[in-house]
């Protein structure tokens, strides 16, 4: 399977983010023991001219390492047809026992990856880069997260065989599963709409609050905390009630056959918008911790700003767009 032309892609995009940040680590030591920019020392001077371009490579493998999770999802969906028993994603991911854990893997690598690309828009919008040293420790600390997200991936693919039979989307959601997804697909539909419209409702609210010129701290972490949580509660909803509602199914919970073209691919209508919203809640999260640096002050409410405004129209559209599904879907849920 490792010869796949998207499998080769993938890994190649993997490598290459690897690469970048082996190589990064050693200036960014030095960025974290000597960097001050009150010494006009020769080394402080050699750094400050490094710093930039170095940062550029940082910022090019975390943006990298972003498109690597869709990448994976579209893999894996292109491999069901070779696999025995897979549909969609799902069986390929649950075909060996490091599918599911490069997913994951790549989930928290791309909030990861979000969350330092914030930290270096803040850095380089005021002359004296006052998150230098922070944005190059949490570099070193991503170091070793990205390695285990690259790694999975090569492990999962070439232990990937043809001749097994997978399990497929149904079983793996199913009510009566006893794992996570399983717990997802049981959970009643009701619950789950209030969960969803609260959680969305929240998200918008405390993000206009933002957007429309509120500062404080305060109000950036509630609104990047709220944006996290219907993240979290959307993901739920799409299992227990939205794509049954697709489906017409009410026993088929499936997350990803709804990206497959018998369907349209109206899960990147929900996806797309949720993760775009979601980086800027995640955004939102980190400036609300730069706020106290002095240096940010003026220009941090802009940028927050318009963090706001994109995270509130991603998770309106959420909502408009699933409120839509369901009123075109044929299933009554009790």
């Amino acid at each position: 399977m490792l010869l796949q032309p998207p499998v080769l892609a993938l890994l190649l995009m993997s490598a290459l983010e690897v690469a970048i940040a082996l190589a990064v680590i050693p200036f960014a030591v030095s960025i974290v023991r000597h960097w001050d920019l009150g010494d006009a020392s020769e080394r402080q001077v050699r750094l400050e001219r490094r710093t930039r371009l170095v940062s550029t490579l940082v910022a090019f493998a975390m943006g990298l390492q972003i498109l690597t999770l869709p990448v994976l999802v579209f893999t894996a969906d292109r491999l069901a047809a070779q696999l025995s028993g897979a549909m969609c994603a799902v069986g390929t991911l649950n075909a060996n026992a490091y599918g599911f854990a490069a997913l994951s893997a790549q989930m928290v690598a791309f909030f990861a990856a979000v969350a330092w690309l914030a930290l270096d828009a803040m850095d380089v919008s005021v002359p004296t880069y006052p998150l230098t040293r922070i944005k190059y420790v949490a570099a070193l600390v991503l170091a070793p997260l990205l390695a285990l997200a690259a790694g999975l991936p090569v492990a999962f693919f070439a232990m990937l065989e043809p001749s097994v039979i997978t399990s497929c989307c149904a079983r793996v959601f199913a009510s009566d599963a006893p794992s996570v997804s399983g717990a997802l697909a049981a959970w009643p539909a009701g619950p789950a709409m209030i969960a969803f419209y609260v959680s969305l409702a929240a998200a918008v609210m405390f993000s206009l609050h933002v957007a429309t010129g509120r500062r404080g701290r305060a109000s950036a972490a509630l609104a990047g905390g709220a944006g996290l949580v219907a993240f979290a509660s959307v993901i739920a909803g799409v299992v227990s009630f939205l794509a049954p509602a697709v489906y017409d199914d009410v026993l088929h919970h499936c997350p990803f056959c709804f990206l497959k073209a018998e369907y349209h691919h109206q899960g990147y209508l929900i996806y797309v918008p949720l993760f775009v919203a979601t980086a800027n809640s995640t955004w939102l999260l980190c400036a609300s911790l730069a706020a106290r640096v002095p240096a940010l002050e003026d220009v941090l409410p802009r940028s927050q700003r318009r963090w706001a405004a994109v995270a509130a129209a991603g998770f309106m559209l959420v909502a408009l767009i699933s409120s839509i599904m369901l009123a075109r879907s044929h299933v009554t849920f009790q």
